[in-house]
């Protein structure tokens, strides 16, 4: 465990259909808070004017670079141990080494059963998502892995065991 005069700051990537929404719900884990990168970039989004509409329109890679301009920021500014959820991580994040990375992917049985209930929850809504096709998700999860080979950044099978190596300095 980690002094209480120590920071932490942790970004965690993980590909949609992976649990963050879920595990962000705790709020807290082990006196690390937890943010939900959607939910972080809607509020940044307003405050920043910026029509989401119009932003789902973008490229992936656009989006992803907005993301990670406004997750890396946001954690660079926090004074307590903070911990973002979210999607992969920025082109070179030994450029921020005050912020610990790392990948979460969890068992393939597990993604399925997420993918299965956005899709199950999409379709009550008559709504579409990419990331409601498991070959969407299958190829992020392979973009993840490509991204951890390329970046020496460790792979994990879920949220608890990603966040107990940094805490426990593993």
């Amino acid at each position: 465990m980690f002094k209480a005069d120590e920071m932490r700051r942790i970004y965690v990537m993980a590909a949609p259909c992976s649990g963050k929404s879920t595990f962000a719900t705790n709020g807290i884990y082990k006196g690390v808070r937890l943010v939900d990168f959607n939910v972080h970039f809607e509020q940044w989004a307003r405050d920043s004017n910026i029509d989401l509409i119009e932003f789902s329109r973008k490229s992936l890679e656009e989006r992803e670079k907005v993301y990670n301009e406004s997750n890396i920021a946001y954690l660079e500014e926090q004074v307590d141990p903070v911990c973002m959820l979210g999607v992969i991580g920025p082109k070179n994040p030994r450029a921020y080494p005050d912020i610990s990375f790392v990948i979460v992917q969890p068992p393939t049985s597990r993604a399925m059963t997420y993918c299965l209930k956005r899709k199950w929850n999409l379709l009550k809504k008559q709504q579409k998502s990419i990331w409601s096709k498991w070959s969407n998700i299958m190829e992020y999860r392979q973009k993840l892995a490509s991204y951890s080979q390329a970046n020496g950044i460790p792979i994990y099978p879920s949220f608890e065991k990603a966040l107990d190596s940094i805490l426990e300095g593993r």
